[in-house]
């Protein structure tokens, strides 16, 4: 009897909006063959075509937090909130890793 081995993972880094697109986003890893799902929000690099679009709503400009991690524009959920459900997202994530 063959058994298929799988050699490798897919990993993916996946980037989402300050929109709190975070069900859609969830959704689609869970419904995906995706074994290493990399949350990033979005973030307008200075220099870059999407810094110059948002740039007019970028509250925070410390480069400090331009990690992919943090939101430097607002979001439409309260802060807390925000935060709250993007760390119950990652940890969903990660909990596919064993």
């Amino acid at each position: 009897m063959f058994v298929p081995i799988r050699l490798f993972a897919i990993p993916s880094s996946l980037t989402f909006g300050i929109d709190e697109e975070f069900e859609r986003l969830s959704d689609f890893v869970s419904g995906s063959d995706i074994d290493v799902p990399i949350p990033a929000i979005l973030t307008p690099l200075p220099g870059t075509p999407l810094h110059r679009k948002m740039a007019p709503r970028i509250t925070n400009t410390d480069l400090d937090y331009y990690t992919f991690t943090n939101a430097v524009v607002p979001t439409r959920m309260a802060e807390k909130q925000f935060y709250s459900t993007y760390a119950t997202m990652l940890k969903g994530f990660l909990s596919k890793l064993h």
